[in-house]
């Protein structure tokens, strides 16, 4: 057995003789990388030797509700184990993953040299879970419910925003059509784009809260993302003691939702210039992969605390925020997720949080929710 996978909690009791004496079959998974899904045939159980695991099962409108992440020495799969049942949940590697599996055969072997220890500790676990999946699955019904009133909410402002916008949108096109100069034209414009950014920003929230997310593509690039990055916010930060280094490469002809992905981008940062106040570091770095588009943005602030990184990606999940609603997030990751993306974190306590953001080029419809 690799030496990553001895002190696993399952094996407390046990000497590091008796495991490495012990075969077992080592997988890698990259972030976003599907290990098995809800409903597939299994028999194993996987130890999780290095990285995250995020545990979640299908609910509200076909999304997938987090139920859990298993982190580094810990195990999952433990009801398969048991009754060789189809898995009840899906599992997905949150960043780089080693996973050992123990097939049945091996885990009966392994029971039965430390049966004093290991079967008291894999049922203290099991029900462990057990209790945590049950006040887990109140917390997801109380969520489903904010969300719903938040539609009901956000719906009704909407509706109320439409006469007044129209209004405004109308007279603006009027004045840009009219104005005396330039610098009117130009003001009528930032009207304009601050209104239609208003309209879209609230039908982004009525989606994500009914569960739906309208993918708007469109030909764009690089270039134009940052501009479009720099009246998000970006403008801003170079007003401050904030350095911010931006790496940039000439990807042309992207297709995608360029607003939508522009405030995915724009609440990552935000976040980023929260955590590091007034002084640090926030890098941000385009790059290709094939037919992805890949994007980082690291900054050098305190980490995200370990109790929430699995978490932070969920509707109310909010930290150090005085006035945080907890959606930006998991706006931003389903925007990613629309496009056929994978997002995910690294955070160092300490050090810093990078976040990723991988994309197709182009975008594919049937990823659409």
């Amino acid at each position: 057995m690799n030496e990553a996978f001895l002190s696993n909690r399952l094996f407390e009791g046990l000497t590091p003789e008796v495991l490495r004496s012990v075969d077992i079959q080592e997988m890698e998974y990259q972030p976003g990388d599907l290990i098995f899904d809800e409903g597939t045939s299994g028999s194993t159980l996987m130890l999780v030797g290095r990285g995250r695991v995020q545990i979640s099962k299908t609910g509200r409108q076909g999304l997938q509700e987090t139920l859990a992440t298993i982190e580094k020495n810990d195990f999952l799969g433990e009801l398969a184990v048991i009754d060789h049942g189809p898995r009840s949940a899906r599992a997905i590697a949150l960043e780089p993953t080693l996973l050992g599996e123990v097939d049945d055969k091996t885990f009966t072997r392994l029971m039965n040299s430390a049966p004093d220890t290991l079967p008291l500790t894999f049922t203290r676990v099991v029900v462990q879970r057990l209790r945590y999946t049950n006040a887990r699955y109140i917390d997801q019904l109380l969520q489903n419910e904010r969300l719903t009133l938040l539609g009901t909410m956000v719906g009704s402002i909407v509706h109320d925003l439409k006469n007044p916008m129209s209004a405004i949108l109308s007279s603006v096109d009027y004045l840009e059509k009219t104005a005396p100069s330039d610098s009117v034209r130009e003001l009528a414009e930032i009207i304009q784009s601050s209104a239609l950014r208003i309209v879209e920003m609230s039908e982004e929230l009525l989606g994500f809260a009914k569960g739906k997310v309208n993918i708007r593509p469109r030909v764009t690039s690089v270039r134009r993302i940052v501009e479009l990055l720099d009246q998000e916010i970006l403008n801003q930060i170079r007003g401050t003691q904030v350095r911010l280094v931006l790496r940039m490469i000439e990807a042309d002809y992207l297709i995608l939702d360029e607003a939508r992905f522009t405030r995915c981008l724009g609440n990552i940062v935000k976040n980023a210039k929260e955590a590091l106040g007034d002084q640090g570091t926030i890098t941000i770095q385009f790059s290709e992969a094939g037919s992805d588009l890949q994007v980082s943005v690291a900054d050098t602030g305190p980490g995200i605390p370990e109790s929430i990184r699995g978490r932070i990606f969920e509707p109310f999940v909010t930290y150090g925020k005085k006035h945080g609603t907890g959606l930006g997030m998991a706006i931003a990751k389903s925007t990613v997720d629309a496009h056929g993306g994978r997002i995910w974190l690294e955070s160092e306590t300490g050090k810093g949080t990078t976040f990723h953001v991988v994309l197709p080029k182009r975008f594919d419809p049937a990823f659409a929710g």
